[in-house]
């Protein structure tokens, strides 16, 4: 089915904001500066949007979606066996690649930013909430042992990337090299 013209310009004013976001960080993005990439009168970011917040909110919506779908088998209920683990990372990597830098600019802005801090901390807690399931799950199991604390080994294993993004350039991440790394090659 055809997006309806409404949800068409949502999503065209929530990739414009990716966009600007990618290209210049959050000082350029700007009601303004989207409505012109997405090619869209500015009256009609109010029909959709409160502010310039809730399109990152969308925009991180969005994107928390997808990566956790890349993320794979494991945090879906596939018992986390080296194999599945692997093949997670490696396709969570390669999803990561395209919105890397514009996490980047989000997660540098949430330093200065409540507003954007407490969206980038939301992102981070779906992430945190999907890996203590699965690391639960997989102690029911059996394949994990029971005696591993599994809300902090989620926190842990959640918090160094989120932070690793926030002061790394995710432009450098290279999915094949990241593939050699994880096989010890």
């Amino acid at each position: 089915a055809t997006p309806s013209p409404a949800a068409s310009h949502r999503e065209r004013i929530v990739s414009a904001a990716g966009e600007i976001l990618d290209e210049s960080g959050l000082n350029a993005l700007t009601v303004t500066s989207v409505m012109r990439r997405a090619g869209i009168s500015r009256t009609s970011f109010y029909r959709h949007f409160a502010d310039i917040y809730d399109v990152v909110h969308a925009l991180l919506d969005s994107v928390g979606r997808r990566l956790i779908a890349a993320s794979g088998d494991w945090l879906r209920g596939a018992t986390g066996t080296p194999g599945v683990v692997h093949g997670n990372l490696l396709t969570f990597a390669q999803a990561f690649q395209p919105v890397g830098p514009m996490l980047e600019a989000i997660a540098a802005a949430a330093v200065f930013d409540e507003r954007i801090r407490a969206l980038w901390d939301s992102l981070v807690q779906q992430f945190v909430d999907a890996t203590e399931a699965a690391i639960r799950r997989d102690q029911a199991t059996g394949a994990i042992r029971a005696d591993i604390d599994a809300a902090s080994t989620a926190l842990a294993l959640n918090l160094m990337p989120a932070e690793q993004a926030r002061l790394a350039d995710a432009r450098t991440v290279d999915p094949e090299a990241y593939e050699a790394y994880l096989k010890g090659s």
